[in-house]
């Protein structure tokens, strides 16, 4: 596999994520639900993976990356900011 289609690959996880941040932000919008509170579901799903799961380290990432992105949605202007020196 070339550097070129892994980069799409993650582009396309990426986006995903991306994706489920925006819905459960649409959801939490349209239904007044504290986005916090589903930030840490999200959270407390990625603690209950079972061991014996596999790839589950990878999952939790996902999971707490995608509570992470609800939370700093949610955070001031100069966070977002932080965050995309951070990750560019």
């Amino acid at each position: 596999m070339t550097d070129k289609q892994l980069k799409r690959i993650y582009a396309l996880f990426a986006g995903q994520q991306l994706a489920l941040v925006h819905l459960s932000n649409t959801i939490c919008r349209e239904h007044k639900i504290n986005p916090g509170d589903l930030a840490q579901s999200f959270d407390t799903t990625a603690e209950k993976i079972p061991e014996s799961v596999a790839n589950r380290e990878v999952l939790q990432l996902v999971l707490n990356q995608i509570a992470a992105g609800i939370r700093g949605s949610q955070a001031a202007p100069e966070y977002n900011a932080l965050m995309d020196r951070l990750l560019h």
